[in-house]
């Protein structure tokens, strides 16, 4: 009740200082004095009684009926409505300014191991540390620049932040106080100083003129997307009459993800450290997925946040200015053997929709039961009558 009269009151104030800049009438008949921009008692003493009004009829609502507020009130009370967040509390983490062991004025890997317990002391009894259950390391592999996006190795640590066992210790040190840990890897772009673009770059200074590229002859020449054209967003390559696209810089040229070869490298740099793990357990992971959204709903009462924030984000990557890679429900055409449905796969994104369907390797039995699946969806879809 206080909040709708203090509303109230505000709103009477906003209008009263709108009418003081107007002509020097108000509407219903409230007089406004202009030299000093005040409203007579009679503008607060309607707005209060309007909100009193307002009031009551909610309260008559209520006898009859469920309001919007009560739902909401209903929906946001209650121990079940309670997310526990500690599971996602991160901290970024750019190791360049964050902490310096060897007093050579840049931040390394045993700095932030050194200062851990900052972050995460891993005893959930002490107020000392951050509490922050998750670290997110900007790029950490060698580059040429201190911010470190424009990578020339995916698979050692930068020299100035220290070694691949100053990084292994620093997961042991962090998974001790109960701390996940994600890295920035950069796969948008790499720097021109990678051995992917030199080789390509050498590959076109010395092509006889007239010569198209052949992949054949140097597959570097797809990882990255050369044209004879000049085109926003690209740079010239010195000492030739070729074009590379470079978005944000020209010492980092954008690596052409469309290219199966491009994927195909990082899907071995990401897994180089995972060929010693267990096999996955295929009927755990189904398992999971299958009962995941009970789950969801047992702890939020409904689903329908996880909606919207689809929605939002699906929204955005239509509006980016370049293509993203998500998971999307869209219309197969052929892939993977099916046609006319819509199946939630991997697809590229941007500004005109869908820009095509990234193909994920399946093993027989997957690609089975995506058949199955699709072949479900067409049964219920054929008893709709349209």
């Amino acid at each position: 009740m206080k909040k709708r009269i203090i509303a109230a009151v505000l709103a009477g104030m906003l209008i009263v200082s709108a009418g003081g800049c107007g002509n020097g009438t108000a509407s219903s008949g409230n007089a406004v004095d202009n030299s000093n921009g005040m409203a007579t008692e009679s503008s607060a003493g309607q707005a209060i009684a309007s909100a009193r009004q307002d009031e009551n009829a909610d309260a008559d609502t209520k006898e009859g009926g469920v309001t919007a507020l009560s739902l909401m009130q209903e929906v946001n009370t209650g121990d079940e409505q309670i997310i526990d967040d500690n599971y996602r509390t991160w901290y970024e983490v750019f190791v360049y300014s964050f902490f310096d062991s060897d007093g050579d004025g840049i931040g390394d890997l045993n700095g932030l191991t050194e200062k851990l317990d900052y972050i995460n002391d891993g005893d959930p009894a002490t107020d000392t540390d951050l509490g922050c259950n998750g670290i997110w390391l900007m790029p950490v592999m060698p580059s040429t620049t201190y911010h470190k996006y424009d990578v020339t190795d995916y698979c050692d640590i930068d020299p100035e932040y220290g070694t691949m066992d100053d990084f292994k210790n620093l997961i042991a040190a962090c998974h001790e106080r109960g701390i996940n840990v994600i890295i920035d890897l950069v796969m948008n772009h790499t720097s021109s100083q990678h051995e992917w673009f030199k080789t390509a770059a050498d590959y076109l200074k010395n092509l006889p003129e007239g010569a198209e590229p052949d992949a054949s002859e140097c597959p570097y020449v797809d990882y990255y997307n050369f044209s004879k054209e000049m085109q926003g967003g690209y740079s010239k390559l010195d000492g030739t009459d070729w074009y590379y696209e470079a978005q944000f810089w020209s010492e980092m040229p954008d690596l052409n993800l469309g290219s199966q070869a491009v994927r195909d490298e990082f899907d071995k740099i990401v897994h180089e450290d995972q060929k010693d793990l267990p096999p996955l357990d295929r009927e755990e992971v189904l398992e999971y997925v299958h009962t995941s959204g009970s789950t969801v709903i047992a702890k939020k009462g409904a689903t329908f946040y996880a909606v919207a924030v689809s929605v939002c984000r699906l929204c955005s990557l239509l509006l980016a200015a370049s293509d993203t890679i998500v998971s999307v429900s869209t219309m197969l055409h052929g892939e993977y053997g099916i046609e006319d449905v819509c199946l939630s796969t991997m697809a590229s994104i941007g500004p005109n929709g869908v820009k095509r369907i990234v193909r994920v390797p399946l093993t027989e039995e997957e690609t089975e039961k995506l058949h199955a699946s699709a072949n479900a969806l067409k049964d219920v879809i054929a008893q709709i009558d349209l």
